[in-house]
């Protein structure tokens, strides 16, 4: 099956937004919605799949909340450094090989020309940067078809939006385009309250991020019948 490219879902929050399937789904329950200033709204938040640019700026954007939470904190030494150039060299990889056998995508939200988030899907991959931590368990979640979601970031300007829960939803409506059977992901232990609201369920924790110091991760599963989103 193809990978079909998703329409660009333009999120106008507008006082006087009309009732839609697709606005209930993304956007907050009218009754939350408030009278808005004139610069509130043109604003628009567009999620959409990045092209080569604003594949750029979502790997920026991800190395950037990783500095912030000092799991890059070592970056200026020779061991930092080569640590940003392989994730660098690994994330133009992913932006080729998706676009030669559309195995994946990277999914932005962006606001006035700017980048606020970012995640990363990929289709039964044979690799994965987790697959050092969890062979026993990505060797299981193999025997099904499944979906790695990865390099997932929102700006600090953008925290407590819900744009994380918006991003989500966009998310899984591509994966319900294909035959999966499973999502995979890798968080922060602190973080997994977030993501078991919507179905997830932790199947084990490690002390350390792979190229990341002093960032532990839990490996998340969630199955096609069990989302919550």
């Amino acid at each position: 099956m193809v990978f079909k490219h998703p329409e660009t879902l333009v999120l106008q929050p507008t006082h006087n937004t009309p009732a839609h399937t697709m606005f209930a789904t993304l956007l907050d329950p009218a009754h939350n919605v408030q009278e808005k200033s004139k610069k509130e709204l043109i604003m628009e938040m567009i999620i959409k799949r990045a092209c080569l640019g604003e594949e750029l700026s979502a790997f920026i954007l991800v190395v950037k909340n990783y500095q912030k939470k000092g799991y890059l904190s070592d970056f200026l030494t020779w061991k930092g450094f080569s640590a940003i150039v392989m994730r660098c060299m690994a994330h133009i990889w992913k932006i080729f090989s998706f676009r030669n056998n559309q195995k994946g995508c990277i999914i932005i939200a962006k606001e006035h020309d700017r980048v606020i988030g970012t995640v990363t899907v990929e289709f039964n991959p044979t690799h994965t940067p987790i697959d050092c931590l969890f062979p026993v368990e990505l060797a299981l979640i193999r025997e099904s078809s499944f979906v790695y979601i990865g390099s997932f970031a929102v700006a600090s300007t953008h925290h407590c939006t819900r744009l994380s829960l918006r991003m989500l939803r966009h998310l899984w409506s591509l994966i319900q385009e294909r035959t999966v059977e499973q999502g995979v992901c890798v968080v922060n232990p602190d973080h997994c309250k977030f993501y078991e609201r919507f179905g997830f369920h932790t199947v084990s924790i490690s002390e350390e991020m792979p190229g990341l110091s002093c960032a532990p991760a839990a490996l998340m599963v969630i199955h096609r019948h069990e989302v919550m989103l």
